[in-house]
Parts: C-alpha cells; sequence; structure tokens
C-alpha cells in the first residue's frame, strides 16, 4: 500500500489528482482495494472526522477504511497532525471493533476548488444576496472522492458533518448544504455516511472519539470565519442558500463529476460559468 510519505508529498504539492487513480494508488493497491468487501471512504478533516468514522466502524456493512485526506488551496498546516490523526483511528477502530484501517491517501483539485468556490465570487454575491467561499466547500470534498469511489467499486463515504455545533452554525454544514450532498452522491450511487449529523453536543463528540481533542490538532485554512461578523455570529437566508445549490453548485460539479467519469478533459472554469448562465 502507498505509505504516508507518499500522500504527505501529494497533499504538499496540491497537484490535480481527481481522474488518475493510479496517481493516487498504485495500481496493486487499487486491484487490493477493489475486493475489499465492505470497503468505506472516511474523509479525514479535523476533530469531527475523527468521531465520524470511529462512529460509523459500527456498522455491519463497513469492514474497512480508505483514509482520504482532500486538500484545497486553502489549506495548511502539518501534515503529522492528520498522520497521527489517521494512527489513532487506525488504533481504537482496531481495538473496538477488530477492522482495518489502511494507510492513507491524498487526492484534490485546486483549480476545482478555485472554480466553484472563488473565481466567480462576484457574480455569485449579485445573483444571490450573499457569498462566501465556504458555502459548498464541504460539497467540493464530498465531490472529489467520488472518481475514486467508482474506481475501487465502493458506495461508502463517511464524513463528520454536524448541523449544529454546541448551538453554532457553519454555513459549509447547514441543513441545506448536507441535503445537497447527500442527493448529489446518491445519484452517482454512492451513500454519504453521516453518523453524526444530529449530535449538538461536544461533548458526545469527545466521548465517541474516546479522549478531549485539541482543536489546534487539525489543518487550517486561510478563509476561516470569513462568514462571521465582528461579534461571531452567523447570517444567512436559507431560501438564497438552497437556491444557491440547486441552481448552481450542484448542477455544475455534477456535471463536471460525470465528464470526468467519462474521461473528458474539462475547463472546470468554464464549466461553473455555464451553470450560472443557465440560471
Amino acid at each position: 500500500m502507498l505509505n504516508d510519505k507518499n500522500a504527505k508529498e501529494m497533499f504538499y504539492k496540491k497537484r490535480e489528482l481527481i481522474d488518475s487513480s493510479e496517481e493516487i494508488l498504485s495500481p496493486s493497491d487499487i486491484e487490493v482495494l477493489k475486493n475489499s468487501p465492505g470497503l468505506a471512504i472516511g474523509e479525514i478533516a479535523g476533530r469531527d472526522s475523527v468521531a465520524a468514522i470511529i462512529k460509523a466502524s459500527e456498522r455491519e456493512d463497513i469492514h474497512s477504511i480508505l483514509p482520504v485526506a482532500i486538500y484545497t488551496g486553502t489549506l495548511y498546516g502539518d501534515w503529522n497532525i492528520i498522520s497521527d490523526t489517521v494512527e489513532y483511528i487506525r488504533s481504537e477502530v482496531k481495538k473496538r471493533y477488530n477492522k482495518e484501517v489502511h494507510n492513507i491517501a491524498a487526492l484534490g483539485s485546486p483549480k476545482l476548488w478555485h472554480a466553484m468556490n472563488g473565481r466567480y465570487m462576484k457574480v455569485l454575491s449579485e445573483r444571490f444576496g450573499f457569498f462566501s467561499p465556504c458555502v459548498a466547500c464541504h460539497l467540493y470534498f464530498h465531490s472529489v472522492v467520488i472518481p475514486l469511489a467508482r474506481r475501487l467499486n465502493l458506495n461508502l463515504v463517511i464524513a463528520g458533518e454536524r448541523e449544529s455545533h454546541q448551538g453554532k452554525t457553519k454555513v459549509n454544514q447547514t441543513a441545506v448544504a448536507i441535503n445537497a450532498a447527500l442527493s448529489m452522491l446518491k445519484d452517482f450511487g454512492i451513500e454519504l455516511v453521516l453518523p453524526l449529523r444530529y449530535i449538538k453536543d461536544d461533548k458526545e463528540i469527545v466521548s465517541i472519539i474516546g479522549k478531549e481533542w485539541n482543536d489546534r490538532d487539525q489543518i487550517a485554512c486561510v478563509l476561516e470565519g470569513n462568514y462571521k461578523s465582528l461579534n461571531g455570529t452567523v447570517r444567512y437566508e436559507e431560501s438564497a442558500s438552497y437556491e444557491y445549490f440547486h441552481s448552481y453548485a450542484v448542477p455544475g460539479i455534477k456535471g463536471i463529476i460525470k465528464g470526468i467519469l467519462e474521461g473528458n478533459r474539462l475547463d472546470y472554469t468554464r464549466e461553473m460559468a455555464r451553470a450560472l448562465e443557465k440560471i
């Protein structure tokens, strides 16, 4: 299997890695994983992703997990944080459920993230009356693993989405955002497994993990908190958010992922512009 060094190099170089599974995993890895019944992808991020993967491991239809670190062009931090996170998950899943957590893989497309969330900020703000590059960021995370999931013949992707974080709202994890992602992945035959969705209390997350988890122990983003007011509150119109996802973000990214699966070379910014032109 690919080792931690391979994934670390991919994460730091941030190459365009969506449609080339052979660069994300070696051919021998792909064959092994394709023939692993009950394999699920576990998206690796911060504390909630740790709890989500551990919690999802209770499921009888999940026999092993491929942890995947997904990058944008905006993330920064120490790879050892991600590596240590995977080691903790591996130890807990083995101890509690006697299930395997494979070596980590890394993938992403800064160009696709830019096309979805960066290039058309002004236009999107004018069209929908609001905009933050964070709104569809998690939709990007869930989307870019689809080609790898299809290549490995798996239909389960685990993520740590929560509608409420101790009463606080995150614009990329609202009910509208989560439902949009669930629906889109379902269209590709993939279940987005969200064992934490309705957990509000952080203490329950800590209980699942089995220890306190320092919020500093995760990769950070240069755009963190950009949608908050000066006093930290979050305001958004649910109807505008719904329209944003269903008329722009989902149709645009779905078309791109379909094109990737068909082997087409795409101009991501042009594809997202086409979605805007139809509004």
